[in-house]
């Protein structure tokens, strides 16, 4: 390509630079879809108050299966007292889906599983918390307003999340 942009802080640090004859990072070039501050006004407007459950969003594809591991993990330690909506990427393998499927078959008053989700802004706005791996879900989370546990999965992720801390962003 022509030009790259990356949205993450200091990206330039702890990734390789692209081939390519221009690249931009920073987190000043994320781009939020517009549902989120139609999503923001309407939080301030309508006072609305944080849901009781869970959302459980780990990216479009989940390739190390962290969606599965956070929510076994879920399941295992606690009789499940709370909801969580597990969102499903358009690229989850079917084993994966399975897999989540079958958890969800097994805790059926407590996990749904949301397939071609077309508006995350709703689903953030409507729970109490986020759990997922670091990504785009931060600013998401972030600028609705909603507390958010996000685990990075591979070094790059760590340095990410340094890089935040480092700018007083993150903890």
């Amino acid at each position: 390509p022509s030009y790259v942009v990356t949205p993450y802080l200091d990206a330039q640090k702890f990734r390789t630079e692209p081939q390519c004859k221009k690249w931009i990072t920073g987190a000043q070039y994320s781009i939020l879809d517009e549902s989120y501050s139609l999503t923001h006004r309407k939080m301030k407007k309508d006072k609305l108050k944080p849901g009781n459950h869970i959302l459980l969003c780990c990216g479009g594809s989940d390739p190390n299966r962290f969606s599965e591991y956070i929510l076994q993990t879920l399941t295992d330690n606690s009789s499940l007292q709370v909801k969580v909506k597990v969102v499903i990427g358009q690229f989850f393998s079917k084993r994966l889906t399975n897999s989540l499927e079958k958890l969800a078959f097994q805790h059926p008053r407590s996990i749904s599983l949301i397939f071609a989700c077309h508006n995350i802004s709703r689903l953030i706005s409507e729970c109490g918390v986020v759990i997922g791996s670091v990504g785009l879900i931060r600013y998401e989370a972030a600028c609705l307003g909603k507390p958010s546990f996000l685990i990075q999965n591979n070094s790059n992720y760590q340095k990410y999340l340094h890089n935040f801390h480092n700018k007083g962003l993150g903890n």
